[in-house]
């Protein structure tokens, strides 16, 4: 393993405050170079007029610049520490042998960030410099902050207007602008009511300021959704909006701010998803078949008439009900398996036949559709159920089967029952390997009636089923021309050896 040296980071030694110096007499400015060089900052440059100086200042872009009042040129120092200020946000210290109050007064009202008078110390010189070093420092972080904060709510969406404690509009956003055809520079100074005028959107009533109703409980205040504002034209638009204060560290109000947005495409699609709801809540509650929203976990969440009316059973009563406690349990293994394909997605819908019991017992016999609500994230919701009645279908097949079997006259089982039975049997036989013993009443014997279709149907099974039939007896009970009436089959209780 190699060795490893460790070395101290360099110290960054921060650069010094670069300081332009504007001073008409040359060994004055000499003097002053010097002593700002004794003291740590660096000097980027002298000029002796306005010209120069601000062509300097552009150029080196100094921390500072220490500005003399009486200057060469046509610009003295404060005309030049005016436009230096404005354009460059460059703080200056005046430097001058002047302190009569018409010079003070015009220095004055270019905000500098000192005021030196000639002769004076270089303490006093540095003294001044670092003050309005730091001043400077803690107003381009407010500056910038500001900007942060303006560019925030430039770019936002939502309406943004701020106020002062005289509830005067001193900030709009371009939100705001559009929406109440207001310009910022039109709309500033004036009061709220004026550019932002409200009223109520079911009698048009006016309606008071937020801003005020905020600066007054001192807390934010909020408004009816879809309260109107008029636009400087005249156009009205349903809001949505809330005001509240702002105060100081201190605790004291400064003002108000006021947002508010846009909600007539939201009006538009609630009122949509009304409709929609209201015309599913209309196909659900009228619908001539037993319709159900019924939980992940198989509870009723959701029924109408018709499956009330099907069921025998009161809303109250399906509502928070088990589907399993009212259902036939032989098909609750594949209504399960049906279920869980939907909830894995393999299919949209799934069908099934269901038995339900009635509230007086009663089994009815249903078609039921199933299909799976998810939630907006696609997430599971619960299941639709439809419910359709098929016990009438059933009797109507029940009695199409009992004609096919039966005989009209007499109700006695036919000869294709006769078949269909005596196959079953069979089946049923060998799948539990037991001998099958078959009596058959009718006229003759089982070799006199070898013409009869069943046994038509002895010659066509017994090659398959040989050994599997035993005739135990004949009679001639219940004759007839179809030579038989009833065939009674039975499996013997003796297996196979």
């Amino acid at each position: 393993m190699k060795n490893v040296t460790l070395t101290q980071p360099t110290e960054v030694k921060p650069h010094p405050p670069k300081i332009l110096l504007v001073e008409d007499e040359a060994i004055v400015a000499m003097d002053m170079e010097l002593i700002l060089k004794e003291n740590g900052y660096a000097v980027c440059g002298t000029a002796d007029n306005g010209a120069d100086a601000i062509a300097l200042a552009r150029s080196k872009k100094p921390d500072l610049i220490l500005m003399d009042i009486v200057i060469k040129g046509k610009m003295d120092g404060v005309d030049t520490a005016k436009w230096i200020s404005h354009g460059l946000n460059i703080p200056v210290i005046y430097l001058t042998a002047y302190n009569d109050a018409h010079t003070v007064d015009r220095a004055t009202r270019t905000g500098p960030y000192g005021y030196l008078t000639k002769p004076f110390q270089a303490k006093e010189i540095r003294a001044a410099i670092e003050v309005a070093l730091y001043k400077a420092a803690l107003e381009r972080q407010l500056r910038d902050s500001e900007q942060w904060f303006a560019s925030t709510l430039r770019c936002i969406a939502d309406s943004v207007i701020g106020t002062d404690v005289q509830e005067r509009i001193n900030f709009m956003n371009p939100a705001a602008e559009a929406l109440l055809k207001w310009p910022l520079n039109e709309a500033m100074g004036r009061d709220i009511t004026e550019v932002v005028p409200l009223e109520n959107n079911q009698n048009g009533a006016p309606v008071e300021s937020p801003v005020h109703l905020a600066m007054s409980r001192n807390t934010t205040v909020g408004i009816d959704f879809g309260t109107i504002v008029a636009s400087r034209d005249g156009q009205k638009t349903p809001i949505d909006d809330a005001a509240a204060p702002i105060r100081s560290e201190d605790g004291k109000t400064l003002g108000a701010v006021l947002v508010f947005r846009d909600v007539r495409e939201r009006i538009t699609a609630e009122e949509k998803l009304r409709q929609s709801e209201e015309r599913f809540r209309s196909a659900f509650d009228f619908a001539p078949v037993g319709m159900a929203l019924v939980s992940l976990e198989n509870r009723f969440l959701q029924v109408n008439g018709a499956l009330c009316r099907l069921l025998g059973r009161s809303e109250e009563n399906l509502i928070g009900t088990d589907q399993t406690q009212i259902s036939g349990i032989e098909e609750l293994a594949s209504e399960r398996a049906l279920l869980y394909e939907l909830l894995t997605g393999h299919t949209v819908s799934v069908q099934f036949e269901k038995r339900y019991r009635t509230k007086d017992s009663q089994e009815i016999y249903t078609q039921t559709s199933v299909s799976l609500l998810r939630q907006n994230n696609g997430e599971p919701l619960c299941y639709l159920v439809q419910i359709h009645d098929l016990t009438a279908q059933k009797a109507v097949e029940y009695e199409l089967a009992q004609l096919a079997h039966l005989d009209p006259l007499t109700g006695l089982a036919n000869r294709a029952r006769l078949g269909t039975e005596i196959e079953r049997q069979i089946v049923a036989a060998r799948r539990h390997r037991q001998q099958l013993g078959c009596c058959i009443p009718g006229s003759g014997s089982f070799q006199a009636s070898e013409r009869q279709p069943w046994a038509r149907n002895r010659r066509r099974t017994t090659p398959t089923h040989r050994g599997e039939i035993k005739v135990i007896g004949a009679s001639n009970r219940h004759g007839g021309p179809h030579g038989w009436r009833r065939v009674y089959c039975a499996a013997a209780r003796n297996k196979y050896a």
